[in-house]
């Protein structure tokens, strides 16, 4: 009875153990397979790399695999070019950070964040993200001609 009650609650938790486990190896799946060959946006192909955080570590030689693969690029030079881009060098790409280089090295796949005009991309950032630089002057200049 006691004993019974025992082992009937380590069947229950082993098999929540097994589905917490199924629905992981489920997530990592789906993770794997969106990839830039299937992303709509440099957003979503962005967020398909990142970590739990939202970052890309410049030092995961897999995320930057699959972002030179994407770019039709050798893996060393995309590492090269977004360790470049870690502004505050921490080893970590913000989309922000992603966005200023990717978006003049792709044609014609879209930001993925919701503004009117891509140029001014700042205005889809969250406020917090402080490595976003601010507009060159040639930058400033064609929004204001616009």
């Amino acid at each position: 009875t006691d004993a019974a009650g025992k082992a009937k609650g380590k069947a229950k938790a082993k098999e929540a153990k097994a589905k917490a486990k199924s629905a992981a190896a489920a997530k990592a799946k789906a993770a794997e397979t969106l990839s830039f060959s299937s992303a709509t946006s440099l957003k979503e192909g962005y967020d398909a790399q990142a970590n739990q955080y939202g970052y890309v570590n410049v030092t995961d030689m897999k995320a930057m695999g699959k972002l030179a693969e994407f770019l039709t690029l050798e893996p060393d030079v995309v590492s090269k070019e977004m360790k470049a881009l870690d502004f505050d060098a921490n080893n970590l790409v913000s989309f922000a950070e992603f966005v200023l280089w990717a978006d003049k090295h792709t044609i014609g796949i879209p930001l993925g964040i919701d503004i009117p005009d891509k140029r001014e991309w700042r205005k889809g950032m969250p406020s917090w993200w402080t490595s976003i630089p601010p507009p060159s002057p040639e930058e400033e200049a064609m929004l204001k001609a616009a």
